[in-house]
């Protein structure tokens, strides 16, 4: 059955309604409706949303971030290499189309069927500029993670970086992480360096 009633505009409400209304969204719905279109995302980057940072972790299949507000997590988004069939929508970030499930109450999958490295530089770079927030913490578990560096440029500064490794990172891996990642703490295997 179709509804008789006009369309409710959201976008023209006066800008007090409109943050009224944008208080009442959860996180990540704050996050979909800042996919909508320029003016959405321009919309919640001038609404105050609170959240202190973002917290990042990587590995060799998946990445994972955290948008945390206090040091409470908020919402992850997690990107795994390769699209699943159960796909719950797509997305366009950036001009690339990502394929996004939403998992338990707090998480939203994110696949993805080109390459992986730009598709993660596209939610960095939309997370960053919407949300307006700094990394926190940026996490790369190394083990069978073999292309790692073409991620590092993409977390330029943090307050943490964390890496972990099974084996002994070469002086060379050290060398190319601390010339690209501005950071307050460095720990390798949870050993400040």
């Amino acid at each position: 059955m179709t509804s008789n009633a006009p369309k409710f505009r959201l976008l023209h409400l006066p800008r007090l309604a409109l943050a009224n209304v944008l208080q009442n969204f959860n996180d990540g719905n704050l996050f979909m409706f800042s996919l909508c279109s320029k003016r959405c995302s321009l919309v919640v980057k001038s609404f105050r949303h609170g959240f202190t940072g973002i917290q990042v972790i990587l590995s060799c299949n998946a990445v994972c971030f955290i948008l945390s507000d206090k040091d409470i997590q908020q919402e992850s988004f997690v990107i795994r290499k390769g699209v699943q069939s159960n796909v719950f929508r797509v997305l366009i970030i950036d001009g690339r189309p990502i394929w996004m499930r939403k998992g338990s109450p707090n998480t939203r999958s994110i696949f993805n069927k080109g390459n992986w490295a730009l598709d993660v530089k596209a939610l960095v770079d939309h997370l960053v500029e919407t949300f307006q927030v700094h990394f926190e913490t940026v996490s790369f578990f190394l083990d069978d993670f073999h292309n790692y560096r073409d991620f590092i440029q993409y977390f330029p500064k943090c307050d943490y970086l964390k890496i972990c490794r099974d084996w002994p990172l070469s002086e060379k891996d050290i060398t190319h992480i601390k010339e690209h990642v501005e950071y307050k703490n460095f720990y390798i295997n949870r050993n400040l360096q």
